[in-house]
């Protein structure tokens, strides 16, 4: 073949070729490209969307921590079970206590139990007169009756003897002990005769 003949099928070759120039000249004949840069374009894209639904996400998931101050409650000194007429349970004053302190005094016959929260002022209370606590402890023959007396915060108004539940107390003392026994042979009505 001549050089001519040669110099001629260079040219045509070349005249088929992309003529424009810049970085991507040499990429543009390659099989794929298109489909290449849409998935690199594609990974940048949603690369970004999780960036900033990230940065999102931990800036609404912030955390806020209050502190409260630590209630001033006391533990209270001895129950008392002064044996006659209706058996009247007594303690004396707690002093140097926060004002919205009230005493929690809790009656518990085995697992079942009910407590009522009661003004800071009360230094005496007779079971018996307590609502909805012999329908809460039921009838039964004579059987131990435990009573605990603690200060404690709770979340509820005190303004006289208040059952309440444990979820109610927000801080509590540690409690003073008494032992009792408890017999109810009519549903409602007990007897709570103090301990030998």
């Amino acid at each position: 073949m001549s050089r001519k003949s040669q110099q001629g099928a260079a040219e045509s070759a070349e005249a088929g070729q992309d003529t424009r120039s810049g970085p991507a000249a040499r990429l543009r004949p390659q099989p794929g490209l298109r489909t290449a840069a849409a998935a690199f374009i594609v990974t940048v894209l949603l690369g970004l969307g999780g960036t900033a639904a990230y940065a999102y996400w931990s800036q609404s998931t912030t955390a806020t921590i209050t502190v409260l101050p630590t209630a001033k409650v006391r533990t209270p000194g001895p129950l008392h079970c002064n044996p006659w007429g209706t058996n009247e349970l007594s303690w004396k004053t707690v002093a140097d206590v926060d004002s919205d302190v009230v005493y929690v005094l809790t009656f518990a016959v085995g697992s079942t139990s009910k407590t009522y929260a009661l003004p800071l002022t009360t230094t005496e209370v007779k079971p018996v007169y307590l609502s909805g606590l012999a329908s809460a402890l039921g009838t039964s023959k004579m059987v131990p009756l435990t009573v605990t007396l603690r200060t404690a915060t709770v979340n509820k108004a005190v303004p006289a003897a208040t059952a309440i539940a444990a979820s109610d107390i927000l801080a509590a003392s540690e409690a003073s002990t008494l032992q009792m026994s408890y017999w109810s042979l009519v549903a409602g009505a007990g007897n709570y005769p103090c301990a030998g």
